[in-house]
């Protein structure tokens, strides 16, 4: 995998509050996911590693698959298109009483995409490095 960014924010909220916010990702994953209008959980079960989400970006559908989840304290979204794939892993820490939430954004390109990898990576970087400020203004906005 090959870095895209890192970044993190402290929210002034205790860990379990945030979490349960930020998991519930049909509800409120629209509002700080850049250009994101809907996420529907398109499998049966608890959000758990193996959940698929299906949603529209770009005007194309896509998936993104929870492929590491542990409680309140990790979560990795991985999507697939083509021969390119896109994890981001956010990690929930306790900070005082606060939260503080990190994003990892890593890729892996295959094929063609490698060619065209670095000017995917920028793209992603510009559109979702403040991610976390809008996950933090969205929560702080609904409580």
């Amino acid at each position: 995998m090959s870095a895209i960014f890192n970044t993190d924010v402290i929210i002034q909220d205790d860990l379990e509050k945030v979490w349960n916010y930020f998991i519930d990702l049909e509800n409120h994953g629209h509002k700080w996911m850049n250009g994101i209008f809907s996420l529907e959980k398109v499998t049966q079960d608890e959000v758990e590693e193996g959940t698929v989400y299906a949603f529209q970006s770009r005007g194309k559908q896509h998936k993104s698959t929870i492929s590491e989840y542990v409680p309140k304290t990790k979560v990795t979204l991985t999507s697939v298109q083509g021969k390119f794939r896109a994890d981001y892993t956010y990690t929930f820490v306790k900070h005082g009483d606060h939260t503080k939430v990190q994003l990892e954004a890593d890729c892996e390109a295959e094929g063609v995409m490698k060619i065209l990898s670095p000017l995917i990576k920028k793209a992603i970087k510009k559109s979702d490095l403040n991610q976390l400020e809008r996950l933090k203004a969205s929560y702080k906005n609904d409580q």
